[in-house]
């Protein structure tokens, strides 16, 4: 019986490396400093509602006129028809006044939150809105860093009113691409930015559950094992020829 070749046996364990998914993700959960607002308590607060929100920095007024009652935490006590929000996280929620530029910020000083270059990333926020916000009003969810001071806006998505329910929370998210080593926000600290985009002024939006993740480029499992089956299959090949010479 003739002995297949040593150039076709090579090209056959070399051809398992090639075949072999090059990459697979690994994601991996940011901490956001009071991502469900539950700092400070509003349980015993009056009307349940709580001006302090820790970890997050409200956003300048638009106007003289608005107050800082504008943006503030409640409590969402139990057992209230029609006005507890069936999904919180927690036992509070943060809300906004529908008044363009409300809303609150922070930029984390986390080791793990800085953009990392070959590091793409999302963030989630859980949004509702009572009926008087409508679909022409939207709210941004805004991903940045900051120049100096400046925050500059690397991504962002506007969510549409005119929620079916207010009493549910609904998932929208922002994405941005793989950070490049070119990319002026490389290294820099991750900023979170959650506004009224449009508003009327009337009613107000909702917002709880911030989440943050990084999804990075890893060799998979399956890779290395079938690059060791094609490695081990040319130390194989090798060795036969040898022991047949």
């Amino acid at each position: 019986m003739k002995m297949p070749s040593i150039s076709s046996l090579l090209l056959c364990s070399a051809s398992l490396l090639v075949a072999a998914p090059l990459t697979g993700w690994a994601q991996t959960s940011i901490v956001v400093p009071n991502g469900s607002f539950e700092s400070q308590s509003a349980q015993f607060s009056p009307n349940g509602v709580n001006l302090n929100v820790d970890s997050w920095t409200k956003l300048p007024q638009p106007t003289s006129s608005q107050t800082d009652q504008a943006v503030g935490l409640f409590y969402n006590y139990p057992n209230n028809p029609g006005n507890t929000i069936d999904n919180a996280d927690g036992f509070q929620v943060a809300y906004v006044f529908n008044v363009p530029g409300f809303g609150v910020q922070q930029t984390l000083t986390s080791a793990d939150g800085v953009y990392q270059v070959g590091n793409s990333y999302n963030l989630t926020v859980s949004l509702t809105a009572n009926n008087a916000v409508t679909s022409s009003d939207s709210f941004a969810l805004t991903l940045y860093y900051l120049n100096g001071t400046t925050p500059v806006t690397i991504g962002e998505t506007d969510v549409a009113g005119g929620f079916s329910t207010k009493t549910h929370l609904f998932d929208s998210q922002v994405n941005i691409p793989a950070v490049q080593a070119t990319d002026a926000w490389a290294g820099k600290a991750i900023g979170i930015q959650l506004s009224v985009a449009s508003g009327t002024g009337s009613a107000y939006w909702d917002l709880d559950n911030v989440r943050l993740t990084s999804t990075t480029t890893v060799p998979e499992p399956s890779t290395w094992t079938l690059a060791l089956v094609g490695l081990g299959g040319l130390w194989l090949t090798t060795r036969f020829f040898r022991v047949r010479r």
